[in-house]
Order: structure tokens, then sequence, then C-alpha cells
């Protein structure tokens, strides 16, 4: 099993299961500080499942599921992805569910110009619970968004038994295939729309490698 290096981009993928709806958000980490041939990509997989799900569920119902995370070196080397199920967990909030289209939207930010360097992201899983009477992302929610953020948008160590890696949170553009650090996120106050793509039943599931 692969060891990242300082330089390798690392793709995380996070996936929810919105009531047979599939919810996927990518993001980007550049790896440095790797001490004594760093952790396994398998146990940063499993950190990172752990670390997303604790705080991503916290505005789940019960219907509402973290399946888990794919993480896969993309550059300067691509390697075969590795996944993990280790935050896999149902949601505990007592409200029905939002339409499963609804998304919150965090727009990031580097500091530079350029559509290549910002990005957004697009939360699911929300409901009525989160909806202001003036159908605006509640005050508590937007609060609930930050910890997830603070979580994935700064530095995070991963250590194993001596071996350590950084993962500094990055906006990766495909078609340059560069990136930049990122600098700030904004929670918007009022709800977006996750695009549609398929059905959990018709073959877009969480990965099984």
């Amino acid at each position: 099993m692969a060891n990242p290096v300082n330089g390798d981009v690392l793709e995380v993928a996070m996936y929810v299961d919105l009531v047979g709806q599939l919810g996927v958000n990518v993001r980007h980490y550049v790896v440095s500080g790797v001490v004594g041939g760093g952790p396994s990509e398998k146990f940063i997989a499993d950190e990172l499942s752990l670390g997303i799900s604790t705080r991503y569920v916290s505005w789940f119902n019960a219907d509402t599921a973290f399946l888990g995370v794919k993480l896969q070196a993309i550059s300067p080397t691509r390697r075969p992805a590795v996944t993990s199920t280790s935050g896999a967990i149902n949601g505990a909030v007592v409200s029905d569910a939002l339409p499963d289209q609804v998304a919150a939207v965090v727009k990031l930010r580097s500091g530079m110009v350029g559509r290549s360097k910002r990005g957004r992201m697009y939360l699911a899983g929300f409901t009525e619970a989160d909806n202001t009477a003036s159908n605006s992302v509640s005050a508590g929610t937007q609060l609930a968004i930050s910890v997830l953020m603070t979580y994935m948008l700064q530095p995070i160590s991963v250590t194993n038994a001596g071996a350590v890696a950084i993962l500094n949170p990055v906006i990766f553009s495909r078609k340059l295939g560069t990136h930049v650090p990122i600098a700030s996120y904004a929670i918007h106050t009022e709800w977006g729309t996750i695009r549609k793509r398929s059905q959990i039943n018709r073959g877009d599931a969480f990965p099984v490698l």
C-alpha cells in the first residue's frame, strides 16, 4: 500500500446517501511535512472519513447517511485509489429532509484572480430544521457548516506510530493541472441546488475497490 510523499496532490471524494440519491463532494490536498515515511494512503483515508463524517452528519436525519471517502494520489504520479467506510454513519436529527437537490453553497477563495483559483462546495443532507421562515440557511446551520469547513479547509496533520503527513487544502485545476492554497471561505445564506447525476441503484454508488 502506497505512502504519500511531499508534493503529492491527493483527491478526496466524500459520498453521502440522500435516500437513494448520491451526493459527492471532491476536495484536494497537497502533502507536506512527511516524517518517518508518512502514514499509508489507506490510513489517511480512514482518518479523513472519521474526521469528516463526525462533522458532516451533524445536520443529517436518520434517512441520510455518510458512506465514506475515496482517496487517490493524482499528481505528479497517479496511483490506484483507496476507499474507507470507517466514518459511515446515519444522522440523528429528528426533522423531515429538504428536497434532495437543495444544497448549502460554500465559496472557496485563494485571494488570487482567475477562475482556476476559486471554487465551491455544495453540501447536502439538510432538513426543515435548517431552513428559516424566509427559506434561507439558519444561523445554527451556518455554524455547523463552519465546524466542517474549519476541519477540512485547514492543514490536517495525520499521524500513525510516528509517521506523519500534513494535508494542505488547495483549489486544484484539472484543466491546467495547477493548484493554489485556500485562503478563506464564505457560506451563502441562500440555498443552492445540486446538479442531478443519477440514482444509486442505477450504478452511481460508493465505489468498491
